[in-house]
């Protein structure tokens, strides 16, 4: 794998990142000197913290995680819960990808269409040498992982380690809150990365950040601007984030002076290995050293296409994005934009919106389109947990009276429980499926 020749490259931190891939990711034992064994690739189902995955089984060690860098083996990381049949489609995949050595083949996490994503393990040290220069990581610091491996935000987390020789620590057991809380402070943990779903179960314990914490990197998600005040109330150093499995993790990340106030950062600051631009849609695409080389997609006809990437190639994501300079301020995801009334929706804005309107904790109300052959879609309102009807009824009344016609809303509905992803993230197309035979 070759990688993107920029002749306007910024500075010496992004042609240093660009080197460093590029003597990475060539053939091993060529002119890279050196000279390491080429295994055949190996497949490894990496297992992670309740409720995250299901109990037995053998988890890898530290060390073999933290070696895993070494070497020009490939792997793929396969959620333990997937079926059967799709744990066996992807590993065949895997197989057909041998000639990528020294690969990490993930599934994406955030795509309309499900994607086995080849990283190379070059690709993975030009994101953690950016994340680790952004975070001022040193090998003093303590980095702690409750994120799973088969997602890039917990992988990447080891290969930052493993590259500033700092210590790491993993939680073990089922996610819980509290328990989460004694870890960070038993370990004193200096770095960690979360997911929203996470964070809002710390804060619920109205406890102070650990004193040795100094970075919370949350991504996997929009971070309600209202979870963000609480947390630096409580003084949590939260770091929000923006990135993507195709580009090893982080892209753009709230810088450290953003701790100095309790403001949240309206823009993050993208990182010196990442060239970014948008389409005339608005649409987001990026060039760097730490994209992908290539990935495996199912189209409608259930088989498998390869789509490799040319090494100057500009790729375009599926987010909205406002860019300024070298900052970026989220948008939301191409699916998060509906057309109704030839007006354009914007989900998460109005997830958002409602979530206060409906006294409703964040993350406990998504708001689903429901294809409509008239409007072009019809919205309605999913609540997890009960709320009374009466009083629902009457705030939704009262909002479709005030609302933009295009933001009304048919329905409220309630559900014990909304399909989550292993990392919280709601399943809306399952969700779709369970209104429509409702």
């Amino acid at each position: 794998m070759s990688l993107p020749n920029f002749c306007h490259a910024r500075g010496p931190i992004f042609q240093k990142l660009q080197g460093m891939a590029w003597a990475l990711t060539k053939p091993w034992g060529s002119a890279s000197g050196l000279n390491w064994p080429c295994p055949n690739p190996k497949w490894f189902i990496r297992q992670i913290p309740e409720p995250l995955r299901p109990k037995g089984g053998t988890m890898q060690t530290a060390k073999e995680k933290l070696g895993l860098w070494r070497n020009e083996e490939s792997h793929v990381f396969l959620n333990p819960r997937l079926p059967d049949e799709e744990k066996a489609r992807d590993l065949n995949l895997f197989e057909k990808s041998s000639r990528w050595r020294a690969h990490i083949w993930l599934r994406s996490s955030g795509t309309r269409s499900r994607k086995l994503i080849g990283l190379s393990k070059g690709a993975f040290m030009a994101s953690a040498a950016a994340v680790n220069d952004h975070l001022q990581v040193r090998s003093a610091d303590r980095w702690g992982v409750c994120l799973p491996d088969f997602h890039v935000g917990g992988l990447s987390i080891w290969a930052r380690a493993y590259l500033s020789r700092s210590q790491i620590t993993e939680y073990v057991g089922e996610w819980k809150g509290d328990l989460a809380y004694r870890w960070l402070n038993s370990h004193r943990v200096t770095i960690l990365s979360l997911v929203p779903t996470q964070l809002f179960d710390l804060l619920r314990l109205h406890q102070p950040a650990p004193c040795p914490l100094r970075a919370v990197i949350v991504g996997g998600g929009t971070l309600d601007p209202e979870m963000y005040l609480s947390a630096r109330e409580l003084g949590w150093p939260i770091l929000p984030s923006f990135g993507m499995t195709e580009l090893c993790s982080q892209m753009a990340t709230a810088p450290l002076i953003s701790l100095e106030g309790d403001a949240a950062p309206e823009e993050l600051q993208i990182l010196p290995h990442v060239e970014a631009r948008t389409n005339a849609d608005g649409i987001l695409l990026v060039r760097s050293p730490a994209l992908m080389t290539g990935y495996w997609e199912y189209a409608d006809d259930k088989r498998a296409r390869f789509h490799r990437l040319t090494p100057d190639q500009w790729y375009q994501t599926e987010d909205f994005v406002e860019l300024n300079d070298r900052c970026l301020r989220p948008l939301g995801r191409t699916q998060d934009h509906v057309k109704i009334l030839g007006e354009a929706v914007h989900i998460a804005d109005l997830e958002r919106r409602l979530t206060r309107w409906f006294h409703c904790p964040p993350g406990r109300l998504v708001v689903v389109a429901i294809p409509d052959l008239r409007n072009g879609s019809r919205l309605m309102v999913v609540v997890e947990g009960s709320m009374d009807r009466l009083s629902a009824n009457g705030l939704l009344a009262r909002w479709n009276k005030e609302a933009f016609p295009p933001e009304r809303l048919d329905d409220i509905r309630f559900c014990h429980e909304l399909p989550r992803s292993a990392l919280g993230k709601i399943k809306r197309s399952e969700l779709i499926e369970i209104l429509r035979t409702s």
